[in-house]
């Protein structure tokens, strides 16, 4: 009987601790398959991001690729510019084109004696000729500037005029005159009538006498006008005939061919014009 209970004892101990062992057993025995799936998504991650990391390598292959297309552009640029033909020598292309002209390296004492004819001496007449065109343009200048100064100067003695004019309101000495003239000597106060009236008659007086000193002034002021005007119209003839000569003395200097601008400022600069 005591083995019986013992053997019940054991059998309830037994059931008791396999029991609540039981449940947990599978557990276990998941775990793999859980940490197989974790695997699998990881390495699924882990190839993703693989592909991921080889775009961006490409990426920066590309970028270098790119890089190495500029540094390509840049280098044939600067080959292209470094082989460019320079521009024709400018000096060399005016020297070509003034042919003959290029006798102005001539001497001053070759220009003095050289022949009228001759191409040193056809130059030298274009340079005085270019010279007496310089002062012809002065002059014509000054007359200019002196026709203004003339005009201004008439202008200012004829708003004098009309400003004295404007400020005297009183009689002229000949109306005084004849006032007084008419008074009858006769009169008590006779006296002091011709006193007050001689007192009016300086004021008309200076006045008067103002008047024609500032009215010769304007009479002279518009001759010097008119001498002024007439002064500009030679300085302008004389231009113009300065003007001539000097176009045909550089016609002449260069064979009857018309040089372009650059060429004449070129020659006309080492003329010293």
């Amino acid at each position: 009987m005591i083995r019986k209970n013992t053997f019940l004892a054991a059998l309830g101990v037994s059931a008791l601790i396999l029991g609540p062992l039981a449940p947990i057993v599978p557990d276990f025995g998941a775990s793999p398959a859980f940490a197989k799936g974790g695997n699998g998504g990881g390495n699924g991650g882990g190839h993703d991001s693989d592909q991921k990391g080889g775009k961006g390598k490409g990426g920066g292959k590309s970028g270098k690729s790119g890089g190495s297309a500029k540094g390509a552009a840049s280098a044939k640029k600067a080959s292209l510019t470094d082989t460019a033909v320079p521009p024709p020598n400018a000096h060399g292309k005016l020297s070509s084109e003034l042919k003959g002209l290029n006798a102005y390296h001539a001497s001053e004492t070759a220009f003095a004696n050289a022949n009228p004819e001759s191409q040193v001496g056809r130059i030298a007449t274009y340079r005085d000729a270019a010279l007496g065109t310089i002062v012809a343009a002065d002059e014509l200048e000054a007359a200019s500037g002196a026709l203004t100064d003339a005009t201004d100067a008439l202008a200012a003695k004829e708003a004098e005029l009309q400003a004295l004019e404007d400020g005297y309101a009183g009689r002229t000495t000949a109306e005084i005159d004849a006032e007084i003239a008419g008074l009858d000597s006769a009169a008590p106060d006779y006296q002091d009538q011709v006193n007050a009236l001689n007192d009016e008659r300086v004021a008309a007086e200076t006045f008067e006498t103002e008047r024609a000193t500032l009215e010769s002034e304007v009479t002279d002021a518009t001759d010097a006008v008119t001498d002024a005007e007439s002064a500009l119209t030679d300085a302008e003839t004389a231009l113009a005939d300065a003007e001539t000569l000097e176009e045909d003395a550089l016609l002449s200097a260069s064979n009857g061919r018309v040089l372009s601008e650059p060429a004449l400022d070129y020659l006309r600069s080492e003329l010293g014009l």
